[in-house]
């Protein structure tokens, strides 16, 4: 999955939002501001300290995973397709992915109505 700029979005929204609810689901510290404007390698990095911290969590309760993932309201189609990747790495990497593609998706509908 590729990750464009978002320049339409407003960077306070698009940060406070996806700082709080990935900061309050999977308890990171540091979460990157203004995902518009990140370099694609800033961007990989923060998806694979995402991804690393679905892995923990997948070790240790599969059901506060899938609890997150429903409070998030992250695709349940999509999240079974990633728990059909390969390995563990692959299946905590897509779901960090579509955590992301969610929020960014919320903050465009969000946008939208108002």
């Amino acid at each position: 999955m590729s990750f464009s700029p978002e320049s339409d979005l407003p960077p306070d929204e698009l940060a406070d939002v996806r700082t709080e609810l990935v900061r309050a689901s999977f308890g990171l510290a540091a979460v990157p501001r203004a995902w518009e404007t990140l370099p694609e390698d800033e961007r990989h990095r923060f998806l694979a300290m995402l991804a690393a911290r679905i892995e923990e969590i997948m070790d240790e309760s599969f059901e506060k995973l899938l609890a997150i993932l429903y409070r998030l309201d992250v695709d349940e189609r999509k999240v079974n397709t990633a728990f059909g990747e390969n390995s563990r790495p692959a299946i905590a990497r897509a779901l960090a992915e579509l955590v992301v593609e969610r929020q960014l998706r919320t903050i465009r509908t969000r946008r939208q109505r108002s």
